[in-house]
């Protein structure tokens, strides 16, 4: 019940870009790492998912360390995955964050199965399509002023700040292994200044590949499993919260083009 209310306070609050301001209006912070991701499940189920959201893209990982975990895991919604160069609204989903992440398309069904037998990372390649490089841009339901005085799992509660997602091109994942996705370099360009710097060994588990891995196996703890045709972005390599509306932003990895969008107020 308690995940029920919290999720459809986050959805509702999103649908009418009314963000939280107060701590008495805010969902009560879940009692543990599973109780959030009851409220996540909840978010995704939810009738605003589908009518309002577009439905469930995929997921993003992030948090890394957090909580005792190697990540925290939420999901994304279609109607904020972008293709790259369009533009993205700022006051859409609160932003308040942009990461260059490393995206994976999942190219057929990873069924859960016994837990003495979790995947390995080679299975978990197998089962990649195509990789792109992402920006991601995170969001909140909740005011800044609010959002500094919770606590850690009172904000991953609102699905780890899920928001929006700027694809870059598509390339068949035979291109790449899981060590060179791991050493790929990005930057993150606020109107042509470098904002923030990183590699792709800084996701969860040491590289995108092997969060990747990690996120199958803890997704069929919960009874879930990655479907055909998902999304699923790996983790922050670098991230900025230097960005205003209008600013162009591109970020740029080495070996994949550049993805670049406009933030819109």
């Amino acid at each position: 019940m308690a995940a029920k209310k919290a999720a459809d306070t986050f959805m509702s609050a999103w649908a009418r870009r009314q963000w939280i301001e107060r701590e008495s209006d805010m969902p009560a912070a879940p009692a543990d790492v599973e109780s959030m991701y009851s409220t996540h499940e909840e978010m995704m189920s939810h009738p605003l998912a589908e009518s309002d959201f577009g439905g469930i893209a995929g997921y993003k990982l992030g948090a890394a360390g957090a909580e005792g975990e190697v990540a925290i895991y939420a999901p994304i919604f279609n109607k904020f995955v972008v293709e790259n160069s369009l533009s993205m609204s700022q006051s859409a989903f609160n932003m308040h964050t942009l990461e260059a992440e490393i995206g994976v398309i999942i190219s057929r069904d990873l069924p859960p199965r016994d837990s003495s037998m979790p995947y390995t990372l080679d299975e978990v390649w197998s089962a990649v399509g195509a990789v792109r490089p992402v920006i991601e841009c995170c969001g909140r339901r909740m005011t800044p002023e609010l959002n500094a005085r919770l606590t850690p799992l009172a904000k991953f509660n609102d699905a780890l700040m899920t928001g929006g997602v700027v694809l870059g091109e598509r390339f068949e994942a035979s291109m790449f292994t899981p060590a060179s996705l791991a050493a790929v370099e990005s930057k993150i360009c606020i109107n042509s200044g470098v904002a923030a710097e990183g590699k792709g060994n800084a996701c969860p588990a040491g590289g995108p590949i092997e969060s990747l891995t990690w996120f199958v196996n803890r997704l069929h703890g919960r009874g879930h499993s990655l479907r055909k045709d998902q999304l699923v972005i790996t983790g922050a390599t670098c991230k900025t919260l230097s960005f205003k509306a209008n600013d162009q932003v591109v970020a740029k990895f080495s070996g994949f083009p550049d993805v670049s969008t406009t933030i819109l107020s």
